[in-house]
């Protein structure tokens, strides 16, 4: 399943990196079991209201300046137009959960991830439960809210 999972995630990459396009990683993870607990600002079912769109837990996928796909899990939390938040990394050489801040203007999102000292940038748009754009040095990005 995971190598589905990372097929499908490198198909998302390469279409995004040349277009601007949907693509069909949300529909691909919905159908997939993730288990996601349930955190104490946000409950299972809570209803977030049109100013609170961002909340909750995103699966991530991006391509790192080496050209490797990796995989984050993103618990964030919008207060008006700021962002706070975790990313736990997962599946290449740093691991573990780090600290993130950024700010959701419109339908505009940035956010970085201070790991070890240094912060990893991200910059895109969000459409309902999906985002997508690119890192600071270019490469694509997307999530799909869980």
């Amino acid at each position: 399943m995971k190598s589905l999972f990372a097929f499908a995630t490198l198909a998302c990459a390469v279409a995004l990196s040349g277009v601007r396009a949907t693509c069909a990683l949300p529909a691909i993870t919905g159908a997939l079991t993730f288990s996601t607990p349930t955190n104490s600002w946000q409950t299972a079912g809570e209803d977030r209201g049109a100013s609170d769109t961002t909340s909750g837990v995103w699966l991530m996928t991006w391509t790192n300046k080496e050209q490797q796909v990796r995989h984050a899990t993103l618990r964030l939390q919008q207060n008006d137009g700021a962002l706070t938040g975790t990313a736990k990394l997962e599946g290449g050489p740093v691991k573990g959960s780090y600290p993130l801040t950024g700010n959701l203007q419109g339908d505009q999102i940035s956010f970085s991830v201070k790991v070890y000292g240094r912060h990893v940038s991200f910059s895109g748009t969000v459409d309902g439960k999906k985002m997508s754009g690119t890192t600071k040095e270019g490469a694509p990005w997307l999530a799909a809210q869980q």
